[in-house]
């Protein structure tokens, strides 16, 4: 079971991800109407998807032991993705590309470290 719940944690969050950075690659092109087109039908992603990663990322730390049981990595990729959220949000509000840019470095630096369990990824 834990490693379904696993599995199912790693396929939300992926699919998470490349949602967002086609979001963001249409963003930063420019193109306004594309990029609001795919933002209105992609809606239901950005609600069930973070339920879903959330609820399983939850469910499997306390499988480990919770906080104390995980490495240092894991501190801080949980940092960096609490920090991700407000940058990647405002910067599509104010539309502002280099907090754009900033929140898609740092995804993807988290999902770099997520697969390593390392933060010295370079």
């Amino acid at each position: 079971m834990n490693l379904i719940i696993l599995n199912i944690h790693i396929v939300v969050t992926t699919l998470y991800l490349l949602n967002y950075l086609i979001k963001s690659g249409l963003f930063l092109l420019g193109n306004r109407d594309t990029f609001r087109i795919y933002r209105k039908r992609t809606m239901w992603v950005e609600m069930v998807f973070p339920l879903l990663f959330i609820g399983t990322g939850i469910y499997n730390l306390v499988k480990v032991g919770g906080f104390g049981n995980v490495g240092t990595w894991f501190h801080i990729k949980l940092t960096l993705v609490l920090l991700s959220i407000p940058i990647g949000i405002i910067g599509m509000k104010k539309e502002k590309k280099p907090l754009v840019i900033l929140s898609i470095l740092i995804l993807v630096y988290v999902y770099l470290i997520a697969w390593t369990k390392n933060p010295m990824i370079f």
